[in-house]
């Protein structure tokens, strides 16, 4: 028994210690670009070209420092990093929401987008938050209200390129330009086959719901702010 407890107390000491270094080396570091997104919608993929196929210095893989689906609410945070630019990276707002429930996170993604409508405790079931997102007549978990922030706010300290990442084969060059990168680098990027679609017919008020958001946010496809 008083081994199992030293062994305890040793596991816990090791995991503070991690997390202390590991908050202080991100807070030190100095990034070329931050990729921020709502998630679902090829971010990672994104991430880990760039990290394999350049030298940039990017902000984590994993989300272990907390810029990946920074939320509309961290405006302090995002200004204090050392960076002084910012790929904002979507696609379509209703197949990414798909893709959150397909793989039962969409409640820890809501949490990461800021819950701007309170609904932690009621989305865990897709029909509810789809009759939630019919009787608000908007998006409700956070994905404009994130959209918004990084468009609208003027007080962010960095340069902020919008990319689709559906059409991102088409905005290279821009992109490799944004970044001071050769373009070749980014000649194996690829738009990956999407396992949701917007085969339920029946969802037709839900479904234009999201189709108005997305129309809203290819307008700015290559924009830089």
């Amino acid at each position: 028994m008083f081994s199992k407890i030293i062994i305890l107390v040793i596991l816990l000491f090791l995991f503070f210690i991690f997390n202390y270094s590991s908050k202080e080396y991100f807070d030190n570091k100095r990034y070329d670009a931050l990729i921020i997104s709502p998630g679902g919608g090829g971010t990672t993929y994104f991430l880990e070209y760039l990290k394999k196929n350049t030298n940039l210095q990017c902000n984590d893989t994993y989300d272990l420092d907390g810029f990946k689906h920074m939320s509309f609410n961290k405006e302090h945070k995002i200004n204090s990093v050392n960076c002084d630019k910012i790929i904002y990276i979507y696609s379509d707002p209703k197949l990414a929401i798909d893709s959150h429930y397909r793989r039962e996170w969409a409640k820890d993604q809501l949490l990461k987008l800021g819950d701007p409508y309170h609904l932690q405790n009621t989305i865990n079931d897709k029909n509810s938050f789809r009759k939630q997102v019919i009787q608000k007549r908007r998006d409700v978990y956070g994905i404009e209200k994130q959209f918004d922030f990084f468009l609208k706010n003027n007080n962010l300290n960095k340069r902020i390129l919008f990319i689709d990442f559906y059409n991102i084969t088409n905005t290279k060059d821009k992109i490799a330009n944004f970044l001071k990168i050769d373009k070749q680098s980014l000649d194996g990027l690829r738009i990956n086959t999407r396992a949701s679609t917007y085969s339920n017919h029946n969802d037709f008020e839900y479904n234009q719901i999201y189709r108005n958001l997305y129309e809203k946010m290819k307008k700015y496809d290559g924009y830089i702010k």
